[in-house]
């Protein structure tokens, strides 16, 4: 569900995610020439053949998202992204500093 922040509605982090994989997949989809379906019988266990290929296209894809620049390490994992840190007041949400896979916490201190 949504929360709504005075008049703005911040949509929830699972939603800009799965913005962020499927545009990510249809990016890979379309550059490696898959945009027609093929059928495939789902009871089967054989493997889509070109799997591999969609997911190692997008480890080395990078693309700016809804949730923030979306790049992956060797091994799958999202890497060099920032999170907010945010602190609840009872005048709202309010940024108190980042934090980073690549500095780590910094923490704005507020002006006596």
């Amino acid at each position: 569900q949504s929360q709504e922040i005075g008049k703005n509605v911040v949509p929830p982090v699972e939603a800009l995610l799965i913005h962020d994989a499927v545009i990510l997949a249809a990016q890979a989809l379309h550059n490696l020439g898959l945009v027609e379906p093929k059928r495939i019988d789902c009871w089967l266990k054989m493997a889509w053949e070109s799997g591999y290929s969609v997911i190692n296209y997008m480890k080395i894809s990078e693309i700016d998202g809804l949730s923030g620049r979306v790049k992956f390490d060797n091994e799958g994992f999202r890497s060099d992204f920032s999170l907010d840190i945010i602190e609840l007041t009872q005048t709202g949400l309010h940024v108190k500093g980042k934090w980073s896979t690549q500095s780590g916490v910094s923490i704005e201190v507020a002006e006596p």
